[in-house]
Formats: structure tokens, sequence, C-alpha cells
């Protein structure tokens, strides 16, 4: 392996700038974790030894994993959670606005999970939220200046996105789920909640 710091530490020892890659190599063996290793398992050898071989289930060395992609893997993540977290917080002050009553929050509850109380709409999923405003009277009761059929099925397809955030979706997300999540922020800033409960 050949790195920054090795570069930097054969020029250190030897006071002269080296001229060929076989000066600068690593003097320790690089760490090595399968492909199929789970990444929470990595993070200390990656953090440890700020990178490691990947090798294959072929027995072929088949890539890098450095410190600086757990960083950027984290950045992506976080980003993500931030706009989830915002999108759900916005439809629920939205939400309040309806001043359902505690029963019709509660019929909008998962019916399988009859054990749980529900008092407010900061109990009520995200999906759960979905399906209250999914229906026609409570929706009209919120005046929103959207179409309720699309309004719903973007939210309907950001629940399945926010399934995949929450639950670290090893594939992460596509730019078509990352542009989903900006449609839904952006809308839900749009709206003026001030001027739906005055109208």
């Amino acid at each position: 392996m050949i790195s920054w710091r090795s570069i930097s530490m054969a020029t250190m020892t030897d006071g002269k700038v080296p001229s060929n890659v076989r000066e600068c190599l690593e003097s320790r063996l690089p760490e090595e974790i399968r492909s199929s290793e789970p990444i929470s398992r990595a993070f200390q050898k990656i953090v440890e030894r700020e990178v490691v071989l990947v090798r294959g289930d072929d027995g072929k060395v088949s890539g890098i994993v450095t410190a600086t992609d757990l960083s950027v893997m984290f950045r992506e993540q976080t980003e993500s959670f931030l706009q989830v977290s915002e999108i759900e917080n916005q439809l629920r002050r939205i939400i309040m606005h309806g001043n359902f009553t505690n029963e019709e929050l509660t019929n909008a509850g998962d019916s399988r999970d009859s054990g749980r109380e529900i008092q407010g709409v900061h109990d009520l999923t995200f999906g759960e939220c979905i399906r209250l405003i999914e229906n026609k009277q409570h929706w009209e009761r919120l005046r929103l200046p959207v179409d309720r059929k699309v309004f719903v099925q973007l939210c309907d397809e950001v629940r399945n996105i926010r399934n995949d955030v929450v639950h670290f979706d090893p594939d992460g997300l596509t730019d078509v789920d990352l542009e989903r999540l900006a449609s839904l922020r952006r809308l839900l800033r749009q709206i003026d909640i001030p001027r739906i409960v005055s109208t």
C-alpha cells in the first residue's frame, strides 16, 4: 500500500523526496475485510488504519474503503435524516391545524396496534399521517393549496424513502429519491400555515 502518510514518512526518514513508489510503501501489511462483512464491524478497522482492502467472495481484492469514504457516507445519511425529519415535522404541524379529535387520529392509526394510545398527532407514524390526510373530508379541513392526490402520492413515495433512510439501506438513495425528498420539502416549506388557518 502507498498513501500520503507513507510518502511523508519516507521523505522525513531519508530527508529527500522519494523518486519511486517502492520507496514509499507502507511498512505494515494492510488490514483486510470481506466484502460481505457488515460495515458496522469494519468501522473500527477503518478508523484505526485509515484504509482497508476489501476482498471479494472470489478471494480477489476488489477495492478499498477509506476513512474519507466513511465520512462521505455519514454526511449523505445525515443530510437525508435531516430532510426526512423536517418533512415529518412540517407535515405534523399542518395536520395540527386541522384540529382533529383524538378519535379521528386514533382511527388513522394502525388497527393491528390496538394497544397503542394516540393522544396527539405526534403519536402517529409518518404512514398514519398520510392515511389521515388521504381521507377526503380530513383533507378539506386542512385547506391546502395543492392537489390531494398528487400530495398524498408524493408523501407515500417519501414514506418508502424514509424507511430506507432510517433502516440504513446499504444501497443508499438514488438521485430520484433525493429529488423526491427535496420536492416534498420545498412544497411543505411553501405552504403558509397561518394563511391556511385564517382562510
